[in-house]
């Protein structure tokens, strides 16, 4: 028997699988910490799995950076450029992103951005950053 799947298909089963791996608990998130002052950084928000809570840092999937923490950051050149990128939505957690890229090839990550657009409106991307076989996209 043969099986035909569209893109559309496939597309949806990327984005069921991103939500269903999400749902509840398995999701959270917090402001990051200015180590200077140990106060929090609201200007970067970290999204991490359930082994975070007990105290694995490992665990953050992604962050992301408001415009305005570049804007209160010193750095020059590189401040101008990320400060023309953002807000950023930074995939950070490189062995997620390889099981992501063995499962779905690099067609997870447009997907990825639209599942994240759609359960945080109120969190613009304008720029979307992960690795791809060592290299940053």
């Amino acid at each position: 028997m043969k099986y035909i799947i569209n893109n559309s298909q496939v597309n949806s089963a990327i984005y069921k699988y991103i939500n269903d791996l999400f749902i509840g608990d398995n999701l959270g998130w917090d402001y990051d910490i200015n180590y200077d002052t140990d106060k929090p950084e609201r200007d970067i928000i970290n999204f991490y799995g359930e082994e975070y809570r007990e105290g694995y840092q490992e665990e953050w999937y992604f962050q992301y950076i408001k415009k305005e923490w570049y804007e209160k950051s010193e750095g020059g050149n590189i401040k101008d450029y990320w400060l023309d990128k953002a807000p950023l939505l930074d995939v950070i957690d490189t062995e997620w992103q390889s099981k992501m890229t063995l499962l779905f090839d690099q067609y997870w990550v447009s997907i990825f951005e639209q599942w994240f657009k759609d359960k945080y409106p109120n969190f613009p991307v304008k720029t979307f950053l992960y690795q791809y076989r060592g290299i940053d996209k």
